[in-house]
């Protein structure tokens, strides 16, 4: 097994880590269990278990981790709304 993950000493690890989340996926896939992923990367069965149940998660959605183009509906509609909220904010105080 090549090491792509490096746990630091004092640096808290978090399983929100695309890199974790992807190492943990691949250790277990090769057989290893729970105990031994975590051995292998570092970190407590928790945060290991965590990593795992995430990027399942995110593989089930189809989440990505590229932004989404421009123009696209979802970004749009965030938009206006952010404008609208702060336009009725300034209007009130004003």
């Amino acid at each position: 097994m090549s090491a792509e993950y490096v746990s630091v000493p004092g640096i808290r690890v978090s399983s929100a880590d695309p890199k974790l989340q992807k190492q943990a996926r691949a250790l277990r896939q090769q057989g290893l269990n729970l105990r031994q992923v975590a051995a292998y990367l570092g970190t407590s069965m928790e945060t290991a278990r965590q990593s795992l149940l995430k990027a399942d998660n995110d593989v089930a959605c189809g989440r990505t981790a590229e932004p989404l183009p421009v123009g696209h509906p979802l970004v749009l509609k965030a938009m206006w709304r952010g404008l609208e909220h702060w336009r009725t904010n300034s209007d009130s105080k004003g």
